[in-house]
């Protein structure tokens, strides 16, 4: 059987949520389905007052007291892909590490990294996070493992999964695609096999629900923009600016090129078997705006197919 994760963040009520996974699916819990659960960071280290802080660090710990009881493994988020130099700078590791610490105390034992410096000094077990290195470290899709090939750069992480990056789901032609017509992609066959033998198929995870096209030529500068929006000082017109420009810039593409649609990678849920034929054991959906009907809407149909 399929197994999936999803995202979730702090909004959530979390005995609603522990009420979604109990729900029945085809004779069988919602739960039964569900190998771990995303919780999106909510911090904003360089920003935080001590009352943001401990107001987040309560929403936090309820989820993760809520999933620990129903056996759920939860995954702290911190994906962000380009920090400027603030990870390589002392109060960045007394914040980061002061993060962790409370997390650890949750019960939370895994974060999602994306930048690979971070990932490779957090799974080391030297200083400054030697303190964590129990931790489980996953590889989120921004880290951007595109390539079975790319699985020789990670030798030196101790990682538990991958979330392969979706320009890896599907074989797509480089020349335009053809305009109407039934076309349709068909999966990576021989990327997948190697990135399953690579890392093995309990450590690999692909992404089923992905908003941006394959190739997207703006995305590196979409995901770098995440944490100087969040995380940085700045006015609040211009943070908004900040993290809806590129956003804004895709929209107006798809809108110019309607048939650019047809290259974001999607694997919906009828398609799931076939990449499970390929050795994929773990999916992961993303859900956004952060709500059960949401969850709803996006899981129910993976589970139920």
């Amino acid at each position: 059987m399929c197994k999936y994760s999803f995202t979730t963040g702090i909004s959530i009520d979390p005995d609603e949520l522990v009420d979604f996974l109990n729900e029945e699916v085809n004779g069988s819990s919602v739960i039964s389905y569900i190998s771990h659960i995303y919780i999106e960071n909510p911090f904003r280290l360089l920003l935080d007052t001590e009352k943001d802080r401990l107001q987040k660090e309560k929403k936090v710990a309820n989820i993760a007291k809520s999933l620990e009881e129903v056996n759920i493994e939860p995954v702290f988020v911190f994906d962000y892909t380009c920090m400027g130099d603030h990870h390589l700078t002392t109060e960045f590791h007394r914040l980061f590490g002061k993060m962790l610490e409370f997390i650890d105390k949750t019960g939370i034992k895994s974060i999602s990294l994306a930048d690979l410096y971070l990932a490779g000094t957090f799974s080391s077990g030297f200083p400054p996070y030697n303190r964590f290195s129990h931790f489980k470290v996953y590889l989120s899709p921004h880290a951007k493992i595109n390539h079975a090939v790319k699985f020789k750069y990670l030798d030196n992480i101790e990682y538990s999964m991958v979330t392969l990056h979706p320009d890896i789901n599907y074989s797509y032609p480089e020349e335009e695609l053809p305009r109407g017509g039934t076309w349709k992609p068909t999966p990576n066959d021989d990327e997948i096999r190697r990135a399953v033998k690579f890392a093995g198929a309990d450590r690999i995870e692909i992404l089923v629900n992905t908003k941006c096209i394959i190739r997207c030529p703006l995305e590196i500068f979409c995901n770098a923009t995440r944490f100087h929006a969040e995380q940085e000082k700045m006015l609040p017109d211009k943070r908004k600016d900040a993290s809806r420009y590129y956003w804004k810039k895709y929209r107006g593409w798809i809108e110019e090129q309607p048939e650019l649609i047809r290259k974001i990678p999607i694997i919906p849920p009828e398609r799931v078997n076939e990449f499970s034929a390929l050795g994929v054991k773990y999916f992961k959906i993303l859900n956004e705006p952060y709500s059960i009907s949401d969850m709803r809407c996006r899981i129910i149909p993976y589970i139920s197919a």
